[in-house]
């Protein structure tokens, strides 16, 4: 018999008196799987429900364990299906994967330092057992304090995962309160496992990993045609891609947007499919307005949905809505505490709006929780040069590791021309120029060209970067609407008018 231990935190800010130590403490304690539980329910003290009707936190840990053949992708990928799970049949708020994932299946879990880190105060533990053709899972939920409140067993088949997953989330929901119907689903048993393991891969956020993911999306679509969710998963895949690796982006757009077609004819209500379509006006189409409103449409249906903020911040941020925006960010991260993406973008929309020593303490805790995270040293580089720390700043950006091949040498000298040009050192910002120069300007995507010329004071040329920057839709040129280097340059009719075809005139 393969035993399979299942962590899950379920949250409420709440009370409680300490009980005796706990299956989930026992657990975190030994890095052991929890036992299975009696398979009626048991209660220890009375259920404490969410004072006020407030919004609870939720959180899911990943699943431990390890299972084989053509399961053993489902512990680490069952986590995401439980949380989504879960956040669909209830009204609280449910703490994202990449949160979570700080805290890894099969470590030794100290359940207080998951509850001050994520803000959470109610867990449920849980066992996963395999017993022959069946799923065996046993839940317990405790308090803030880790007493025990409830109990149950669940048992499936195999085939019926998504079933059981389903048991699980209803019976989660029905016990944290404020709970709301939603209709089971029978998917095919191979399609769904495809399905998961996608979202596991595509999290990991690097080339390969999406590549992987692309795989298992696909197959997921070939068992079942009408499977929706598979669609915004390759949607989401194929939007990505260029960013993490050499995949032509028109190719790429191409098929995210085929994609995301075939899930929003199959399922026009998913929270999901419209999120990923407000990315797509964004990045593809520059249709800002109906972008706004794809994502509004995402949160209405589904206001758990971190990444729905997290994206339309970045839209606010674009027409210089700085409030709005960081409100929708700091709203991402109460979903998302510890996500070093959101902590980034973070800082991004805080340099924008003015606010650098904020910003710079953003980016800090994005890379504090993830040293490699892309573009969070760049964003404290230009925290840091806009406060006149340059030595700081230029140390920041030289780290970014983006610029760690060598053949991205000649944006190093761009990011060193930048901090010359904050600090007034001429001679310096000559001798990066030159560089840049050297290395044959047109390397480089038009808007960056455009930055460079920005920066030299070089008008004529930045307006032609600029120009081309529109004309062959370069993913960084909505940046120009906020960038502070084209500050000096806003009044210009030509630079207006360039902004007025972009979409990006007027900014409020």
């Amino acid at each position: 018999m393969a035993v399979v231990g299942l962590v899950v935190a379920v949250v409420a800010v709440g009370g409680g008196k300490r009980g005796a130590p706990s299956l989930a403490r026992r657990e975190a304690a030994s890095g052991a799987p929890s036992p299975a539980a009696e398979s009626e329910p048991s209660r220890g003290r009375q259920l404490a429900r969410w004072p006020g009707g407030g919004a609870l936190r939720i959180a899911v840990l990943p699943i431990a364990g390890e299972l084989r053949d053509e399961l053993a992708s489902v512990p680490d990928s069952l986590t995401d299906a439980l949380i989504s799970g879960v956040a669909a049949r209830t009204t609280h708020k449910l703490i994202a994967r990449a949160s979570v994932a700080r805290f890894p299946a099969g470590a030794a879990r100290d359940l207080g330092v998951v509850i001050r880190q994520l803000g959470v105060q109610r867990v449920v533990v849980a066992a996963l057992t395999r017993e022959g053709p069946s799923l065996a899972l046993s839940l317990e939920l405790l308090d803030g304090e880790q007493t025990h409140l409830w109990s149950r067993r669940l048992r499936r088949p195999v085939a019926e995962l998504e079933q059981l997953c389903d048991d699980a989330a209803r019976a989660i929901a029905g016990e944290v309160g404020a709970s709301r119907a939603v209709a089971s689903t029978s998917r095919d048993p191979a399609a769904y496992r495809a399905y998961l393991s996608g979202r596991f891969f595509w999290a990991k956020r690097d080339h390969d990993s999406l590549l992987t993911a692309i795989e298992y999306f696909q197959r997921a679509t070939e068992l079942e045609p009408g499977y929706a969710q598979a669609w915004v998963g390759l949607a989401d895949s194929y939007l990505l891609l260029p960013w993490m690796g050499p995949t032509p982006r028109s190719a790429a757009h191409r098929k995210a947007q085929e994609a995301l077609g075939r899930a929003l004819l199959l399922d026009p209500d998913s929270p999901e499919a419209h999120a990923s379509r407000g990315n797509q006006l964004l990045e593809i189409e520059w249709s800002f307005l109906a972008a706004e409103a794809a994502f509004r449409r995402a949160l209405e249906l589904d206001p758990n949905n971190a990444t729905a903020h997290q994206w339309l911040a970045e839209l606010l941020m674009l027409f210089r809505r700085f409030d709005e925006a960081d409100a929708e960010m700091l709203l991402a991260l109460e979903l998302e505490p510890l996500n070093a993406a959101v902590h980034k973008d973070r800082g991004k929309v805080l340099y924008y709006a003015g606010r650098y020593a904020d910003s710079e303490a953003a980016s800090r805790k994005a890379i504090e929780l993830d040293p490699g995270q892309p573009w969070a040293r760049q964003s404290l580089g230009y925290a840091l040069g806009a406060q006149g720390r340059y030595d700081e700043a230029l140390a920041a950006l030289r780290a970014e590791p983006r610029w760690q091949l060598s053949a991205m040498a000649p944006f190093v000298a761009v990011q060193e021309l930048w901090v010359a040009s904050q600090r007034g050192d001429r001679a310096e910002a000559t001798r990066a120029a030159e560089v840049v120069e050297r290395a044959r300007l047109e390397q480089f995507a038009p808007w960056t060209v455009a930055f460079v010329a920005a920066v030299k004071g070089d008008v004529d040329a930045m307006l032609r970067a600029l120009d081309q920057a529109l004309i062959q839709r370069d993913p960084f040129m909505p940046f120009t609407a906020v960038n502070r280097e084209f500050d000096p340059y806003r009044a210009d009719p030509r630079f207006m008018a360039i902004m007025t075809r972009a979409g990006l005139w007027p900014w409020r």
